[in-house]
């Protein structure tokens, strides 16, 4: 007989103990759990994630291993949780509200150690943000980043395969409307604007490349004339009603 599915809420309080989830679960796409009496292995796990934002995201897996006292790196007693497929929608999520975090860290950071030197007080900028000495956040946020990077390149280069209609996500008898919502939800998800907080050159330049690539596949779908010309070169016909 196969087990009850259990339902977990988690709520991150700080982007320190979200980093560290990340890092140390996500990354791997597991989770750990502490825990007494651990249900059995094999019980799907319902997790509802609420961010410091209070945006919620939604894992589901499975009871993988029970993890004993001083296991797992000294984390244990506890389950490991094996995830089922992170939806890129709340990788990208999780990821973006890191960099916006360790952008606002630092100018909060910067602006405290001037603040310290005008009144000639010595500061840390740890201490100055509520953030215990010896912590390595930075580190964190900066493997966020590169988790970023690596997922725009694999969707830059993922898209550079398909043809207009396939980039913009709709069909082939998509009508204006269809064009015009999907290339503005794509839009606001890739714009260069959303991704000037990153310090990543290389970052920034892939989520240009893939806008470019997103606005190019508009223009050649945008108006019924256009659909039926790329209809014509891509060798395809919309869908018989």
């Amino acid at each position: 007989m196969a087990e009850a599915p259990i339902n977990i809420k988690l709520r991150c309080a700080s982007w320190q103990q979200l980093a560290s989830i990340y890092k140390r679960d996500l990354s791997r796409h597991a989770i750990f759990l502490k825990s007494g009496s651990p249900p059995p292995i094999g019980t799907p796990v319902r997790i509802d994630l609420t961010l410091p934002t209070d945006s919620m995201i939604v894992l589901t897996g499975t009871v993988s291993e029970h993890i004993p006292p001083g296991g797992l790196g000294g984390r244990g007693p506890g389950i490991d949780i094996r995830l089922n497929t992170i939806p890129q929608s709340a990788l990208w999520l999780i990821e973006t509200a890191l960099a916006s975090a360790q952008k606002q860290a630092a100018a909060a950071a910067s602006s405290a150690a001037s603040a310290a030197v005008s009144t000639g007080r010595e500061s840390d900028s740890g201490a100055a943000l509520g953030i215990p000495l010896g912590m390595e956040d930075g580190k964190d946020l900066a493997s966020a980043e590169d988790e970023l990077l690596k997922a725009l390149g694999q969707e830059l280069a993922s898209l550079r395969r398909l043809n207009p209609f396939q980039v913009l996500g709709v069909g082939y008898e998509a009508s204006d409307d269809d064009v015009r919502g999907a290339f503005g939800e794509l839009a606001r998800r890739y714009h260069p604007d959303r991704f000037t907080r990153y310090t990543s050159a290389d970052l920034r330049g892939l989520a240009a490349e893939i806008f470019i690539l997103i606005r190019d596949a508009y223009r050649k779908l945008g108006d019924e004339a256009s659909r039926q010309k790329t209809l014509a070169t891509i060798g395809a016909r919309p869908a018989v009603k």
